[in-house]
């Protein structure tokens, strides 16, 4: 599936989409997992960049929304609301801790969008329905490495797959409902950040990831976007010592 036609076939059949349900990769935090029973709440500003075939495309989008729970030592998750519109959910594992950090961090996100619109030709009416799921799945390496106890830069190297599928449905006279498109795809992507905490209880990080699908090498997509985690985060008084 080409990226750029789910997004644009997305777009066509209900306005704001390709503001709203554009693939967002950024983590915002670092590669260390929360303690267990520890809560961090996440809110992040963003916008998106994409190009393809000569043509380029650039818009903020609505913020995203979400939280950490510490399950386990060396596993926290989480799940948020991206750009307001669809619902992401991860699981960071900790491989590594220590100057260097290491660990993975699979996760889902989901959009379905629908509009309807009444019809009518002569004496019938009716009504015409178009829905849109579109789903992404990332597996990206988080990477961090620890300047102080107060500021990491971040890598996120990793893999994506996508998934679209569009229906369009007709009550009009018989009922109907046929497929207008559906499509998978799979591509690699790469995030960069730094992750300053200013206090125990808040870090802030700038964050840009870039994607780009394996069987189109003329799409790709960026995302910008800059994060604030409230609450609880990970610790870092190792570091230094």
């Amino acid at each position: 599936m080409r990226c750029d036609r789910a997004l644009y076939l997305a777009g066509a059949c209900a306005g704001g989409i390709l503001l709203c349900g554009c693939p967002n990769p950024n983590t915002y935090g670092t590669p260390r997992t929360l303690d267990p029973g520890m809560i961090v709440v996440q809110i992040s500003g963003e916008g998106f960049a994409a190009s393809a075939n000569g043509a380029s495309v650039a818009s903020p989008t609505l913020p995203t929304a979400g939280i950490r729970y510490g399950v386990a030592d060396g596993f926290d998750f989480g799940a948020r609301v991206t750009n307001m519109s669809g619902l992401g959910v991860d699981g960071k594992i900790r491989i590594l801790k220590g100057t260097f950090d290491l660990a993975i961090d699979p996760g889902v996100q989901a959009f379905y969008y629908a509009i309807s619109a009444s019809t009518s030709e002569g004496t019938t009416s009716g009504s015409t329905s178009e829905s849109i799921f579109i789903s992404y799945l990332h597996l990206p390496l988080l990477m961090g490495i620890n300047f102080s106890q107060a500021t990491t830069l971040v890598l996120t190297p990793g893999i994506f797959g996508a998934l679209a599928s569009g229906t369009l449905t007709s009550s009009s006279g018989a009922s109907s409902s046929q497929s207008i498109f559906s499509g998978t795809g799979f591509g690699g992507r790469f995030g960069l950040g730094l992750n300053f905490r200013t206090s125990k209880a808040v870090s802030l990080q700038p964050e840009v990831t870039a994607m780009h699908e394996f069987n189109d090498s003329n799409v790709w997509i960026y995302v910008f976007g800059f994060g604030v985690n409230f609450v609880n985060g990970p610790d870092y008084s190792d570091i230094g010592q």
